[in-house]
């Protein structure tokens, strides 16, 4: 699993599977909304502030 993905999952444990199962018949971006309540850019910029220093 990604780092990133680790990260989401720390964030909502068993996240991975629901993100999974929401991929069965295609990918949106609303989808980390829906699970996590961020867009994958707010995501993305807790992610790097967290590990990218």
């Amino acid at each position: 699993m990604s780092q990133f993905l680790s990260y989401c999952n720390s964030l909502r444990n068993g996240l991975v599977p629901q993100l999974n199962k929401k991929m069965r018949n295609g990918y949106s971006n609303q989808f980390f909304v829906d699970l996590l309540g961020k867009t994958i850019n707010q995501l993305w910029s807790d992610y790097k502030a967290k590990y990218c220093n």
